[in-house]
């Protein structure tokens, strides 16, 4: 809920533009008055909503119409955002600000009679909190993404939280308060979160919670690592699944479906339904832990790749849930890999089209601290002869090693962007914490670095994605 402030009026200024309309209605006659005019906006105020680099334009116009703000800072780019709804007050959300920054803003009504007078304000944005002013976010090259998105889940005594930068390094949007596990945009434009101390959320642009599947404490339903949004724009989230074997609780894995807009909640898929720990154990798994689940990830046909770490292996689920269509790597595989092809503590595995009628796997592969490397792998599918080879790969220049989190997603342009995760020190990881745009031959196209005093041993990047808005503003003028 918004909190009205004391309204700060504008001077109406500029001369109205006669329209075509006007003209018509005096040389045919009208049945009823018509404006020849957009309404004039009344007045305007800027609120701060929850998330602290966003602000709220409220708008009331003169009567019913669209409304368009314009908004821009001294060498930043010229943003807008434009509210098609006809009604008398708008509530504008303004993001991609950047901290300590003074801006101006033109507001307009828009309606099928052209654009109103603009009205003008200003507003001026707050600092970084401590936590967060420490890092340093350094870029190189061009995106073909405006904004990267972290989800920090470790960092001692430090933010953890959702950030997004541009690319120039400023942090432009941030909600922090606890460490994030997997992020997802619904149909609407807001994010949904997977928060491993209190639960999923659903949270608007302007960081205000919408909708929340509460976190469970073990042996519960406990969501963890990752959470997707569906074609039916519901949510798919990983969590615990905890039954007895053999005398002792073990925590396997299940698939949950959320429906946001209804609170409706169903487990869909249990890794007790066709895998038993008397012959699917991993040298990493345990009781509290048997597989150790990801990543989910839609496939082309409707099917869910599930990555388990503890088993090295990634699954391919039928879109019904009823049944596992094929594993691959790892223990009892349908499709084995060897030699060089081997990927080991793998994440955010990705079904990516056939090719030739071959099914191609994208994932990032951690390795092991003794091969010194991790990297993004693209696998080809033999289902017949149940192999599958490497078939592109891209490691920086120096390697990373990055022994936990993660990330290799292929984009819609056909660019691939990954992320190393782990701080200097975590687990063996040397770093740097950094994440990269390549293209199909491997070239980097940008690459952005996180560093600072607090980036160590405890600093752990869940994961790293290119945007395009945060809520809908685009581009006018750099």
């Amino acid at each position: 809920m918004i909190t009205m402030p004391a309204l700060r009026p504008f001077r109406r200024s500029g001369l109205r533009q006669v329209h075509w309309l006007a003209v018509a209605c005096a040389v045919a006659g009208c049945d009823s008055p018509v404006s020849s005019t957009p309404p004039d906006v009344r007045w305007a105020a800027v609120n701060r909503p929850a998330a602290p680099l966003a602000r709220v334009l409220i708008v009331r116009l003169e009567r019913s119409s669209g409304a368009q703000v314009e908004y821009w800072s001294d060498g930043g780019p010229r943003l807008r955002v434009t509210s098609e709804d006809v009604g008398v007050r708008h509530d504008l959300v303004l993001t991609r600000l950047r901290p300590e920054t003074t801006y101006q803003f033109e507001v307009r009504s828009i309606a099928s009679l052209g654009e109103g007078t603009a009205h003008r304000g200003s507003f001026t944005t707050d600092p970084l909190p401590p936590g967060l002013a420490v890092l340093e976010f350094t870029t190189e090259g061009t995106p073909t993404r405006p904004l990267t998105l972290f989800e920090i889940t470790g960092h001692a005594d430090g933010f953890r939280g959702v950030i997004v930068v541009d690319d120039e390094g400023e942090v432009v949007w941030y909600l922090g308060d606890g460490p994030v596990g997997g992020t997802a945009r619904r149909a609407n434009g807001n994010f949904i979160i997977h928060r491993g101390d209190v639960g999923v959320l659903e949270v608007t642009p302007a960081g205000e919670e919408v909708a929340r599947v509460p976190q469970q404490p073990l042996p519960g339903r406990r969501s963890h690592h990752d959470a997707i949004v569906t074609p039916a724009n519901t949510v798919l989230f990983i969590a615990y699944d905890t039954q007895e074997f053999e005398g002792r609780d073990i925590a396997g894995e299940a698939i949950w479906e959320w429906n946001p807009d209804d609170g409706s909640l169903d487990r869909r898929w249990s890794s007790w339904d066709e895998l038993s720990p008397a012959v699917d154990w991993g040298q990493h798994s345990n009781d509290d832990d048997w597989l150790h689940a990801n990543s989910i990830a839609l496939g082309p046909t409707g099917n869910i790749l599930m990555s388990f770490r503890f088993t090295d292996q990634v699954i391919s689920i039928a879109p019904d849930f009823s049944h596992i269509e094929w594993r691959l790597g790892g223990i009892n595989a349908d499709v084995e890999v060897s030699g060089s092809d081997v990927f080991v503590g793998q994440h955010t595995a990705a079904e990516l089209p056939s090719v030739n009628g071959r099914r191609r796997v994208l994932l990032f592969d951690n390795g092991v601290p003794a091969r010194g490397f991790s990297r993004a792998q693209e696998l080809e599918l033999d289902l017949e002869a149940g192999t599958a080879t490497t078939v592109w790969e891209f490691r920086p220049t120096p390697d990373n090693f990055s022994f936990i989190t993660s990330l290799a997603r292929r984009m819609p342009n056909g660019n691939t962007f990954v992320a190393f995760g782990a701080g200097p020190g975590v687990l063996q990881s040397f770093g740097p914490v950094e994440a990269f745009e390549v293209d199909p031959s491997g070239n980097v196209l940008f690459r952005i670095e996180v560093s600072g005093p607090t980036v160590n041993d405890a600093f752990v990047l869940y994961r790293a994605r290119p945007l395009t808005d945060i809520g809908g503003e685009q581009i006018v003028s750099d």
